[in-house]
């Protein structure tokens, strides 16, 4: 159970499955950032089971998961780390990787993703061509006084990094994160005075946001291989057109709702979504869309909703 979503969080909905259960309980395990003093209490006391903290460490939830799921008067030893037993062979076939990368531990990130290169590969190329831009996206949120989208990008990127071996560019992010929550009034949630936050501390944790963000990227850039289109090979753009903002809002708002439930739904409306807006002002941001999608990145797909919706001059209803 994911703690920090979107429209009803894990502790609410913890509680309305056990209000709901009749007979066999089942079983609830917290996933969370773990930043918080006391969150682990605050889970157990509504009525979780067990608790794990991101990034997630392959031997600890093959762990918890035995504690919950071995069936009734058997027993489930823990067999050796999954992580040695991909080592000595059953990993995914290799990419090509160098053997380091600026700002990126990348034996932690393979260690997270049981030493499978391929994957880890292309975790690295989503990151890269996906949140190249973020310090920029959180910039412009901020002057236009959407706080809560500004913070959902940053706590996009805390999870992401950290799951890939960024522990500088997540500690950056966690620490931006936590200004935005101050400075929207949401302080004490995240362990943070708001009384002592200020425009100079956000303006710092952002600057060291950026930079980490960018030493990340630009090694991305100049080790890995990059399969996108060269500048000069690629098509022009077409003038951009206003889209039918009658037809866009709806599946805007439709997006927003069926991005944590009906993924399906939500990519057929994307689909269309991408017709309406192919040649309109936000076609990068609808590039991104997809790609936080395919992410299955629902904090990050809202907050480019947000985006693509206050950019079009339009209002997301989530009801």
């Amino acid at each position: 159970m994911d703690v920090q979503m979107p429209g009803m969080n894990g502790y609410d909905a913890t509680s309305q499955i056990r209000a709901r259960e009749s007979g066999r309980r089942v079983p609830i395990i917290a996933l969370t950032a773990g930043t918080l003093k006391g969150e682990k209490e605050r889970c157990l006391q509504a009525g979780m089971d067990d608790y794990l903290v991101k990034p997630i460490d392959i031997d600890a939830l093959h762990a918890a998961l035995v504690r919950w799921i071995a069936p009734a008067g058997a027993s489930m030893p823990i067999p050796a780390s999954v992580a040695d037993k991909v080592a000595m062979g059953e990993a995914a076939a290799e990419t090509p990787m160098p053997s380091a990368l600026p700002g990126i531990d990348l034996a932690a990130g393979l260690r997270r993703v049981v030493n499978n290169r391929e994957l880890h590969g292309k975790l690295l190329r989503h990151f890269r061509d996906g949140h190249r831009r973020d310090a920029e996206t959180i910039s412009r949120a901020l002057a236009e006084g959407r706080w809560a989208d500004a913070r959902l990008v940053a706590h996009s990127v805390k999870g992401v990094a950290a799951n890939l071996g960024a522990e500088r560019l997540g500690s950056a992010a966690a620490r931006l994160e936590a200004r935005l929550a101050a400075g929207d009034g949401l302080g004490d949630d995240l362990g943070e005075d708001s009384g002592q936050d200020s425009d100079q501390h956000l303006g710092e944790a952002l600057a060291v946001f950026a930079g980490a963000l960018e030493e990340v990227i630009g090694g991305l850039d100049e080790f890995l291989p990059d399969d996108r289109q060269e500048p000069d090979r690629a098509e022009p753009q077409p003038e951009a057109e206003a889209p039918n903002l009658d037809a866009v809002a709806p599946l805007l708002s439709a997006i927003a709702r069926e991005v944590e439930s009906d993924l399906g739904a939500a990519n057929e409306h994307l689909a269309l979504l991408h017709k309406l807006l192919r040649a309109s002002q936000v076609r990068d941001q609808m590039a991104r869309l997809g790609r936080a999608m395919s992410d299955y990145d629902s904090d990050a797909a809202l907050a480019i909703l947000r985006e693509i919706a206050a950019a079009l001059g339009l209002e997301i209803k989530m009801d």
